[in-house]
């Protein structure tokens, strides 16, 4: 994609796995960046069945597709 660059994931993705594996629990992450720089980061512990039931999933992810629309 011209124009698009992952520097800012890929510098900050070190760290994000160190945090997404040192808990045993299911968490979703989300991170901001302002350009190629993360601003903003955020874990939020989910139930471990949402990567199996897919109707829970669905319903969980739900409120990022509405603030898309």
């Amino acid at each position: 994609m011209e124009g698009f660059e992952l520097d800012g994931v890929a510098h900050n993705l070190p760290n994000s796995l160190r945090l997404a594996f040192s808990d045993p629990a299911c968490f979703d992450h989300h991170s901001v960046f302002d350009g190629n720089r993360m601003i903003h980061e955020t874990r939020t512990e989910i139930q471990p069945q949402l990567e199996y039931d897919e109707i829970q999933r669905n319903e969980y992810l739900k409120k990022y597709l509405d603030r898309l629309v």
